[in-house]
C-alpha cells in the first residue's frame, strides 16, 4: 500500500511540476558499479530511484544492510570476453530521503516437486534479526561529505503462514509516545519493543518484523556541513 500511494503521488506529481520534491521526500538514489574479480574493470550497471530499500534476514540488521550495498554477481566482462565472469558489486547513494522505508524479505519462494511436476511454492523466512534505532548510511553515499543518518519511526510486522496471518503496525506519535496498533486494539509500547526481533505485544501473538520506516535526522551539523547543505 506505501508503494502505491507514493508512486500516486509521484504520477500526480508530474503534472503539477513538484516531483522532485516527491523524490526527495520519498526514494532512495542510488548507482551500482560492478568490478569484475579477474581484472580491473569496473563500470556503472543500473541506476535507481526507489521508494524502499529491500534487505534480506541475516545474522545481524548491519550486516543485511551491508549485503545490500555489497554483493557478488555472474555478468560478462567486456575486458575478460568470459560470458559469466564473477563480479563485486557496490552501491552508492546518490541521494538519500527523507523517508526511508526498508522491507525485509519476509516471503520468498522455491520450486517443489507436485503432481504435475515443478510448481512454485510461496515460503516464510522468519527472522529474529534485531533492528537498530539509528541508522547511520553515511558511508554508503557516492560522496559522503554530510552525514545520513536515520531514526526508528515505524515497523510492521507479521504473523503466521505466508498466505495469511496478521500485521500490526507499531508507530511513535506526538512526544515520540510508541502505540502498537492491531485493528481495533492498541497498546502501549516502549522503545525496546519497538525494536524488538521478533516483536512481542500483548494484544496479540508473537510477530516477525517485516516493514520498518525511518526519519532522516543527521543530528548535529558542524557550522562547515551546515553552510554545505544551504549550498545543496
Amino acid at each position: 500500500m506505501y508503494i502505491k500511494v507514493v508512486e500516486y503521488m509521484r504520477n500526480a506529481s508530474l503534472a503539477k511540476g513538484w516531483s522532485n520534491q516527491i523524490r526527495s521526500l520519498f526514494h532512495l538514489d542510488t548507482v551500482q558499479y560492478a568490478q569484475c574479480q579477474m581484472c580491473p574493470a569496473t563500470r556503472v550497471v543500473i541506476e535507481e530511484s526507489n521508494a524502499e530499500m529491500a534487505i534480506h534476514p541475516s545474522a545481524t540488521f548491519d550486516a543485511a544492510i551491508r549485503t545490500y550495498f555489497y554483493d557478488t554477481i555472474d555478468m560478462h566482462c567486456d575486458t575478460c570476453r568470459v560470458h559469466e565472469q564473477s563480479h563485486w558489486t557496490r552501491r552508492e547513494i546518490v541521494a538519500g530521503p527523507q523517508y526511508l522505508k526498508i522491507r525485509i524479505n519476509l516471503f520468498g519462494g522455491r520450486m517443489v516437486m507436485g503432481d504435475e511436476g515443478l510448481e512454485y511454492q510461496g515460503i516464510k523466512i522468519p527472522h529474529s534479526m534485531p533492528i537498530h534505532e539509528v541508522l547511520d548510511l553515511t558511508q554508503y553515499q557516492e560522496v559522503p561529505t554530510l552525514p545520513l543518518r536515520y531514526k526508528i519511526h515505524s515497523v510492521i510486522s507479521h504473523s503466521d503462514p505466508i498466505y495469511s496471518g496478521h500485521y500490526v503496525c507499531s508507530t511513535k506519535g506526538q512526544g515520540n509516545d510508541i502505540t502498537c496498533i492491531s485493528d481495533t486494539h492498541k497498546e502501549p509500547f516502549n522503545l525496546q519493543s519497538l525494536l524488538q526481533s521478533p516483536q512481542r505485544p500483548t494484544i496479540t501473538g508473537q510477530k516477525d518484523v517485516y516493514v520498518l520506516t525511518y526519519v532522516r535526522d543527521d543530528g548535529v551539523l558542524t557550522d562547515a556541513q551546515k553552510a554545505l547543505k544551504k549550498l545543496l
